[in-house]
């Protein structure tokens, strides 16, 4: 979903909405099947999609947005949210960048975020949103 929202090829499927993490999939059918691109889900329609969405709830790394349909938010402050990203950033081939990236902090249980990480990983988000580090 941060790849999607990313691009601005996008926005007519899926957008930022406000300055605290929320989105709004203006197309969810489109998003649902891109989503099922990226995780070689070739059936996935929404209604797949909003109920995988449900297991980021529990992890803290989103949440629905009560009384607007379509509408998330992702919470930034989490630890969660960082091995999130780490991960949907990880090359989807089997090159050697994935074994490396196999190897890297990023999948271990002590994940301490450096520079590195949150410079990429803010360059994934809207540039209005304040990023503070609760771990």
């Amino acid at each position: 979903l941060l790849e999607l929202l990313s691009d601005s090829r996008y926005a007519e499927s899926i957008t930022w909405e406000g300055t605290n993490g929320e989105f709004k999939l203006v197309d969810p059918d489109d998003v649902a099947r891109r989503w099922g691109e990226r995780k070689s889900k070739p059936n996935m329609n929404y209604d797949k999609m909003s109920r995988a969405l449900r297991y980021y709830y529990d992890k803290n790394i989103m949440c629905k947005v009560h009384g607007k349909r379509y509408a998330y938010k992702f919470d930034f402050q989490g630890k969660n949210f960082l091995m999130s990203i780490a991960q949907a950033l990880q090359p989807q081939n089997n090159s050697s960048s994935a074994d490396l990236f196999q190897q890297s902090r990023f999948h271990s249980t002590e994940f301490i975020p450096s520079p590195w990480a949150t410079a990429n990983y803010r360059s994934l988000m809207a540039p209005q949103f304040q990023v503070k580090f609760v771990l």
